[in-house]
């Protein structure tokens, strides 16, 4: 199973939780796909070590987040 089916596996399932995907796809296409699929934020591994925390507190606090690098 992959990520965006797994996303919309759990967003199906459990409607209130909040998902991030961690990824190594850095295109808008794939993050919109993500977003399409249920999730709540979007972080590119290569931006990780400065944006994953953030979007954890994010998620936390039910906002979106999307990391690309652009």
């Amino acid at each position: 199973m992959g990520g965006l089916e797994a996303c919309r596996l759990i967003r199906e399932t459990a409607p209130r939780c909040e998902i991030l995907i961690l990824t190594q796809h850095n295109s808008t296409q794939m993050l919109q796909e993500a977003l399409n699929a249920g999730a709540r934020g979007y972080v590119v591994k290569s931006k990780a070590d400065s944006d994953l925390l953030q979007a954890v507190q994010a998620a936390k606090e039910h906002r979106s987040f999307v990391a690309l690098d652009c």
